[in-house]
Formats: structure tokens, C-alpha cells, sequence
């Protein structure tokens, strides 16, 4: 005869199991928006988007692509086309015209198929290198160098991009999870700007 002290622990024990199996479920791309706070559940990490700015979709992402590329296609890398954005907001909508549009732009690219990217640093100074490479307006500033964002360790390097004859500056951010790299890219008027949209996004920045 079974004690019945010992059900609890049996639907303990099915709850907690049933919680591990959908938790296996998280895909990268499971996220929640409220009010202006993206959280992503994969990655356990969550942004806050500035007071005021517009919070875009897909469409807004590839509109600001075809105006910074003056309408031609991009020369889309392996890695960028696999590249799924999760978060476009700036401070007025993609692709208005504008002298500049402060952004910030979270995605993710599976890297299961790059077995020579074994951490957030090396596909950064991949990515770098070819970002450079590829387009002759940007100039990369430092090398990766290691930032803390909320509670995940990032690498972090930044690019000035001449627009035109007006420079731009964005710093790029990168973190592993399994095998997916998040990334997170904030583009201001300067160093400077970045830095305070990164602390308006919950991220403040104490310097290099």
C-alpha cells in the first residue's frame, strides 16, 4: 500500500520534470515585449528601448539596409544570411530621411556549422575583419575587448562609418549561448552617444 505522504513528491517530481522538457523547448528566437522592456528567455537577457524611439519590424530592418546601401543588393556573407533579427528600435522609424537615426539592433547567428568559432571573441574579430574587408568606409577602433551587459559577459568593438562625410560610430556586441551568438549593435553620432543610449537601454558603460 503506497503512503499518501509520498504524492506530493511524485507530482514534485513529474512538475520538475515536465518544466526540464519545456524548457528544452526555448527557441533563441522566444521573447516577450512590454512596454519598451525586450526580454529574450533563451538568452536571459533583456533590453530596455529608450523613451520616445519607434520599435520596428523586419521590413523597417531591411528598408534602413537597402538606404545604406544606396539600393543596391548587400554582398551578404554565409553568416549574415543566416543572421535572424530580434529587435530593430531607433529614434525615428527605419530608412526616414535623416542626417542621422540612432539604432539599436539585436540578433542572433547560428554558428552549429563553424567549428573554427569557439568563442564570442573569435567570431567578432571574424566578423570585423570582413566587415572592414568589405566596406571601405568603415574603420575598425580597437579589437574586441570584454564588457559586462546586465548580467552576461560581451565582447565589445567599435567601427566609425563614413556616411556620405558624416561619420557615425557603433559599437558592436557579441555573447555565445550554445551555439548561438547573440548580438547586439547600437549606432549613435559618436562614442559618446553610444554610450548613453547604452545606459537608457540598462547597460551603462564605466570606459575601455
Amino acid at each position: 500500500m503506497s503512503n499518501g505522504k509520498s504524492r506530493p513528491l511524485v507530482i514534485c517530481a513529474l512538475s520538475a520534470l515536465m518544466f526540464a522538457a519545456c524548457s528544452k523547448n526555448v527557441l533563441p528566437t522566444s521573447a516577450t515585449l512590454e512596454g519598451n522592456t525586450y526580454q529574450n528567455r533563451f538568452f536571459n537577457f533583456q533590453v530596455q528601448v529608450p523613451p520616445g524611439w519607434t520599435i520596428g519590424n523586419k521590413q523597417d530592418f531591411e528598408k534602413a539596409l537597402a538606404a545604406e546601401n544606396s539600393g543596391q543588393e548587400p554582398n551578404w556573407t554565409k553568416k549574415e544570411k543566416i543572421w535572424d533579427l530580434l529587435l530593430l528600435a531607433s529614434e525615428t522609424p527605419a530608412g526616414t530621411p535623416a542626417n542621422s537615426n540612432p539604432a539599436i539592433i539585436l540578433g542572433m547567428v547560428d554558428i552549429s556549422d563553424e567549428p573554427n568559432v569557439q568563442s564570442a571573441k573569435d567570431f567578432e574579430s571574424l566578423i570585423a575583419h570582413s566587415i572592414v574587408e568589405r566596406q571601405k568606409t568603415w574603420e575598425q577602433v580597437d579589437n574586441p575587448f570584454l564588457v559586462r551587459l546586465g548580467s552576461k559577459e560581451f565582447y565589445r568593438v567599435d567601427f566609425k562609418i563614413d556616411i556620405s562625410g558624416q561619420i557615425m560610430h557603433e559599437a558592436y556586441f557579441a555573447t555565445l549561448e550554445k551555439h548561438y551568438v547573440l548580438i547586439l549593435t547600437v549606432t549613435a553620432n559618436s562614442e559618446a552617444d553610444v554610450n548613453k543610449i547604452l545606459t537608457l537601454a540598462g547597460f551603462p558603460q564605466n570606459g575601455k
